[in-house]
C-alpha cells in the first residue's frame, strides 16, 4: 500500500481502500484525500481527509487491506 499512497500524496489524488479499524471485525471502504505519510514509533500512517466522514483522519498502513485505488 505504501507506493500507491506515496504517489497519491505527491499527485494530490484521492484514493479508495478497505480499512480495518482495531475495534472492527471486518474492513470498511474509505475514500480519502491523502496529505502525508509519516512513520511514528515504527509504524507508517497516512494522514488525510476522509470524504465519507467529512473529517481529518489518520490511518495505520498495516490496517489497510487489499489494493489502494486512485480516484477523482
Amino acid at each position: 500500500a505504501f507506493e500507491p499512497l506515496m504517489l497519491a500524496c505527491r499527485d494530490r489524488r484521492p484514493v479508495v481502500f478497505d480499512y480495518r479499524k482495531s475495534t472492527a471485525p471486518r474492513p470498511e471502504a474509505r475514500q480519502v484525500e491523502p496529505w502525508a505519510l509519516e512513520c511514528w514509533r515504527g509504524h507508517w500512517y497516512l494522514a488525510g481527509y476522509d470524504r465519507e466522514r467529512g473529517a481529518e483522519r489518520v490511518f495505520r498502513l498495516s490496517r489497510i487491506t487489499g489494493k489502494v485505488r486512485a480516484t477523482r
